[in-house]
């Protein structure tokens, strides 16, 4: 591991022998400065940009209907019904709605407007929730893209929906 005022050799970097390693718990974006010197002379030390690249793309782990009780109008989306993961950058990642439902929309757990893209954040702590506009369909879906800036992946949401009467028993607790 090389430090402020550590060296390589020219020979050490033709063999491969020098490595940048970037570690995950750092920012992805920066820089620093190396000065090339022989016994005489030296040079000005010269920035290195460095802009670490997702090398794994997002993974679903989980993918389940949704299933939705009528008359209740919501259901949370939770990680037994859509768990994404992704180990090189989750902070970058993004889900936006290619296709919305027909039936209904996605909102945040507390809130009522639509989403057409969210965080990979909001969905890891069920934050997302699906909201059915009351009409008679029994099936719904909506296709979403998963997407970390460098790679994507389309996911096809299905929900089901199970009609129950008002007149129906009910438990009272």
């Amino acid at each position: 591991e090389l430090g402020s005022g550590d060296s390589f050799t020219w020979a050490e970097l033709k063999l491969s022998r020098v490595h940048f390693t970037h570690l995950n718990d750092k920012s992805r974006a920066g820089d620093f400065s190396l000065r090339v010197a022989d016994p005489q002379l030296f040079s000005q030390p010269a920035k290195v940009p460095v802009q670490a690249v997702s090398m794994q793309p997002p993974r679903v782990v989980t993918l389940a209907p949704l299933t939705l009780d009528s008359p209740r109008l919501l259901a949370t989306i939770t990680k037994s019904v859509l768990h994404i993961e992704d180990l090189d950058n989750p902070a970058d990642v993004f889900i936006m709605v290619l296709e919305p439902p027909r039936h209904g929309r996605l909102t945040r757990l507390h809130g009522d407007r639509g989403l057409s893209r969210f965080k990979l954040e909001e969905l890891s702590q069920e934050q997302i929730q699906y909201v059915h506009d009351v009409s008679e369909g029994t099936e719904d879906s909506l296709v979403l893209q998963v997407n970390d800036g460098h790679s994507y992946q389309n996911v096809l949401l299905q929900i089901h929906i199970t009609h129950k009467s008002q007149d129906s028993p009910h438990l009272v607790t």
